[in-house]
């Protein structure tokens, strides 16, 4: 069974058990307070397994602002993930053939709780990420960024003690 950490903790957790912890994490409840407080606007706020579309050890659950659009999580992926030249890329639902999605609709927009998008990038040799909506709370962000890590494979965890921030 692979193993991640936890963004915010760094508790070892596995791929089934990370929407339980992250209801019970003391740093991640730390960090919804903190932002609750804040002068930030409520949001939709979507959480999003991205896996390999093939390869299932490979996974991140990200959180994304419903008012992001597609391009944002386009650029996130590319900058801790697939960018290596600048190739291109696109969003559909049903992968090669399926309905495309353009990457300026926002998340609120086409995002509900099972909805699985695939992310093509490179179209020579093409990487295939799927996109699962796990489901959304109505809050305040907890970074800057539209979109954050809420959880590492564990050997992205060395020196690091917070959640993963996007700078788009």
């Amino acid at each position: 069974i692979q193993t991640w950490a936890c963004a915010n903790c760094g508790e070892i957790i596995t791929k089934r058990g990370v929407v339980k912890h992250l209801d019970k994490c003391p740093k991640r409840q730390e960090a919804l307070s903190a932002a609750e407080a804040s002068s930030r606007p409520v949001e939709t706020l979507w959480h999003l397994r991205v896996q390999d579309s093939y390869d299932k050890d490979f996974w991140l659950d990200l959180e994304m602002v419903g008012s992001a659009s597609l391009d944002k999580l386009d650029k996130y992926l590319r900058s801790i993930w697939l960018e290596c030249c600048g190739h291109l890329s696109e969003f559909t639902i049903g992968g090669w053939g399926g309905q495309d999605i353009g990457k300026a609709r926002k998340a609120n927009a086409i995002f509900e709780p099972g909805l699985v998008l695939r992310h093509l990038y490179d179209f020579g040799t093409t990487s295939e990420t799927d996109i699962k909506v796990v489901g959304f709370r109505e809050g305040k962000v907890t970074t800057k960024h539209p979109i954050a890590l809420v959880n590492s494979p564990r050997l992205w965890m060395c020196g690091y003690d917070g959640p993963a921030e996007s700078p788009y």
